[in-house]
């Protein structure tokens, strides 16, 4: 998968040349070791001119209600399209590299936003369908690759309902009170999404007293309409905290 990389901010190609190297090479030596998703981010193009599987777009500019990062597969010729809010990211405490490697690794896992994973509710017991994001759950952990800040994000087994002895369910695999992170659930400043059939609604849990995850969250939430992998008939959404 190629995905064009559109700079309409103010930073400079330099920095941005740098921030791709960086995350290039996270999707082939870190992703890739998990993930058998293979992507290239290429840096280049206009708008109106973007040529390849998919095109994030990297702005200053906030709008689309003020989203902090997203992508989705609503570009008028249904090319997988993300953006990514620079200064956004700057007001909320996060590098626009973080934000940017954040999805790039998701619009290489799930392009078009439109896969889901059965498992358990986190607080009650019935099945919904987890958004099938690759960042989300870890998204306030990042690490360096040559002196850029990228996304920590979770393994293959992060989506099943088993525990297995010495497997990591994300890239970095810290520990929080003793214990990494379980299957389908939250580091502290991660949040997880899903749609619930009984209630005909997205919902996202972060954990309670969390103010940053519930800030993102709910950035993520108010675009949820305009993704693709939401179920059309879907309008209600919800914000909930998990109670520890």
């Amino acid at each position: 998968m190629v995905i064009r990389l559109v700079n309409q901010s103010s930073i400079r190609t330099v920095d941005v040349q740098k921030a791709v190297k960086a995350i290039n090479l996270q999707l082939t030596r870190d992703f890739g070791r998990y993930w058998a998703h293979s992507a290239t981010v290429v840096l280049g193009g206009v708008p109106d001119a973007v040529k390849g599987d998919g095109v994030l777009y990297l702005s200053d500019t906030v709008n689309d209600e003020g989203i902090l990062g997203y992508h989705g597969s609503v570009y008028s010729n249904a090319m997988p399209y993300g953006v990514v809010y620079t200064k956004l990211s700057e007001q909320l405490g996060e590098k626009w590299t973080v934000t940017l490697s954040h999805e790039v690794l998701e619009l290489a896992l799930n392009a078009h936003v439109n896969l889901y994973v059965i498992g358990p509710h986190p607080t009650e017991d019935r099945t919904v369908f987890f958004w099938r994001e690759a960042c989300d759950a870890v998204q306030a952990e990042e690490y360096a690759i040559n002196g850029v800040y990228v996304s920590n994000f979770v393994t293959p087994l992060y989506f099943t309902t088993n525990e297995e002895a010495g497997q990591r369910n994300d890239f970095l695999n810290r520990r929080y009170k003793g214990e990494s992170l379980y299957s389908l659930w939250i580091n502290p400043g991660g949040y997880v999404g899903y749609w619930d059939p009984v209630k005909d609604m997205d919902e996202i849990f972060y954990r309670k007293g969390d103010d940053k995850a519930k800030q993102k969250a709910a950035l993520k939430l108010q675009q949820v309409g305009a993704r693709s992998y939401r179920c059309a008939k879907s309008k209600k959404r919800a914000l909930r905290a998990i109670t520890e």
